[in-house]
């Protein structure tokens, strides 16, 4: 099994150069996939039908973990895309642009605030972890509108927040539904989960922002 991290940029005409060592050990059919960190994740053809296989074993016939998976992507992709679409309103909603950097900082805060104040609601079932980041994310969608630059950051912070504090608690729940050998599978699944809803809601956030 092939194994191991390597830091490779793309050059000007938009072209990934594959290592001749990778390249020797990937063989002539591979699959490239996103990964964790930012990171692609190479498998050669033999690892990704094994990794096939390992999917098909997922317990996600469970239409408790697919709806888990969908709510908290579907969150998560509305704070994200909140926050790309805030990086362009908020200079025209007329705040200072050197204040662009601390503004996004502040609303970055948002969600290492979530992640940390989820540890102190073990008990909150999770429909109300999604009524209550459902709301959050309504609300930060909504002030983007506002036009008001300081209100529109207040909106960005509260869609941070509650991003975050959905998806650490996502994360247990599903931990505990998921035996540990398939978890490493699980975030893969997660991961394009989030990916497919991005594409949809990325296309109607546009078309409405």
């Amino acid at each position: 099994m092939l194994t191991g991290e390597f830091n490779h940029s793309i050059d000007s005409k938009g072209r990934l150069i594959i290592p001749s060592k990778l390249r020797e050990s990937l063989g002539e059919h591979f699959v490239i996939t996103k990964g964790m960190d930012g990171c692609l994740f190479l498998y050669p053809d033999n690892e990704w039908k094994a990794f096939e296989e390992k999917l098909r074993t997922l317990p996600l016939t469970n239409k408790k973990a697919r709806a888990i998976m969908f709510l908290n992507a579907l969150i998560g992709a509305v704070s994200t895309l909140v926050l790309f679409f805030l990086q362009a309103k908020l200079p025209l909603a007329g705040l200072n642009e050197a204040l662009l950097g601390p503004a996004l900082f502040v609303m970055g805060l948002g969600a290492a605030f979530g992640a940390k104040i989820v540890e102190y609601f073990p008990k909150l079932r999770y429909r109300k972890f999604i009524l209550f980041s459902g709301l959050g994310v309504l609300f930060a969608f909504c002030m983007v509108f506002t036009g008001n630059p300081y209100v529109m950051i207040v909106g960005g912070g509260v869609g941070s927040f509650v991003d975050d504090f959905l998806e650490v608690r996502t994360d247990v729940i599903l931990n505990d539904m998921i035996p540990s050998g398939q978890r490493a599978t699980l975030i893969s699944v997660s991961s394009f989960t989030f990916s497919l809803v991005m594409i949809v809601m990325s296309t109607l956030m546009g078309s409405i922002m």
